[in-house]
């Protein structure tokens, strides 16, 4: 039979270890480095940090846009709600003018659609006059 690393222990290690949901903490020293252990599945997330501080610096970038589980001063939290607040301004802003560039483009292909339309029944209306 194969051997399956799925069923390794050290996979799960590191589930649930973020100190906000009571674990001791998701940074460990493993031999002569720091890792970052991955709170949700288990094992490890990034590794080779030379220092704690490393580790914690690219624990926070990871964080840094995730309200939910911002930890930083009240001033930092304004100035990210207010960065959030910009670019969900943004994004509005960007998709009413997207509308609008798809309702014009909606309306031009009408108006050529009404166009040749009536030149189709202008044809038709020349044809009949012939005929009659």
């Amino acid at each position: 039979m194969a051997y399956s690393q799925y069923g390794s222990p050290f996979l799960k290690a590191g589930k649930g270890c973020a100190e906000s949901e009571g674990g001791s903490g998701c940074i460990k020293k493993r031999g002569n480095q720091y890792v970052i252990l991955n709170n949700k599945k288990g094992g490890i997330w990034r590794d080779g940090f030379a220092s704690e501080a490393e580790a914690k610096k690219a624990l926070s970038a990871y964080h840094a846009n995730s309200p939910a589980t911002y930890t930083g001063s009240d001033k930092n939290q304004k100035a990210f709600e207010e960065k959030e607040r910009i670019n969900n301004q943004r994004m509005h802003a960007n998709a009413i003018e997207q509308a609008r560039i798809t309702t014009e483009q909606q309306n031009r292909e009408m108006a050529e659609a009404d166009r040749k339309r009536h030149e189709s029944m202008n044809k038709i209306r020349e044809e009949f006059k012939k005929n009659n």
